[in-house]
């Protein structure tokens, strides 16, 4: 019986979030992680970016082709229209979909992003816009958005939408768009499958840079400056 982490990946998480699995300290055996990363090849949509070596140093994935960011109106934390492109534009943005509610990639993602953050001067820590999308907008009202968030750094933007505008911008970035699990009959909730992959725009307005679930701070203290000062290109 798969865990409740390995349900949700296995749900939504791209390629790039399974492959990374083998650096948690809970993950499965080498033919337990062969068969589910073959589920989730099998699983994935055609057109997503092919997985990296995991035996390389491939804690990011350089995109052939970059990706505009998407031009949509959200919901911000104050209830207010927020129109993604125009807000971040000529700002290097790092983008992270999710939920309040999510018990792993999460929590995880942007408290390594919060830390690593504290960590830099002031530049380019603060010339970087970090943007989370709720996949669950039926729970994540602004309300709710804004006080998860203020848990790990309050500049952190948070956005929600309807499920269908969320799941148009998930489709612009050739992103899967969520999974919904049946509600647990014990406790009432229900978890969300979702990409786990962060995308990186820089100053011109292009996502060249996806990072996967599992980039740890060290890695943000050097990727940071980097999508700063150069684009997010090497």
């Amino acid at each position: 019986m798969p865990t409740r982490t390995e349900r949700t990946v296995l749900l939504g998480a791209t390629l790039l979030a399974l492959l990374l699995l083998a650096a948690c300290d809970d993950a499965p055996s080498a033919e337990e992680d062969e068969e589910t990363l073959q589920q989730a090849i099998e699983a994935a949509p055609g057109d997503a970016p092919p997985p990296p070596d995991p035996e390389g140093d491939e804690w990011r994935l350089e995109l052939a082709e970059p990706l505009a960011r998407p031009e949509v109106t959200l919901t911000d934390t104050s209830g207010e229209d927020y129109d993604f492109a125009a807000e971040t534009a000529g700002q290097p943005t790092l983008l992270v979909f999710g939920y309040t509610h999510c018990p792993d990639f999460c929590p995880a993602h942007l408290a390594i992003l919060s830390s690593a953050l504290d960590d830099l001067d002031e530049e380019p820590g603060e010339d970087v816009e970090v943007v989370f999308v709720t996949v669950d907008p039926d729970r994540d009202d602004p309300e709710r958005m804004g006080e998860y968030l203020a848990g790990f750094e309050e500049r952190f933007v948070g956005l929600t939408s309807e499920l269908e505008t969320i799941e148009g911008m998930l489709a612009d970035l050739r992103l899967p768009g969520p999974v919904f699990e049946e509600t647990d009959e014990v406790d009432d909730e229900y978890y969300v499958g979702h990409p786990a992959t962060i995308v990186g725009f820089d100053a011109d307005d292009e996502a060249h840079t996806l990072y996967p679930f599992g980039i740890r701070q060290m890695h943000w203290h050097e990727e940071i400056p980097r999508l700063v000062d150069e684009g997010g290109r090497p």
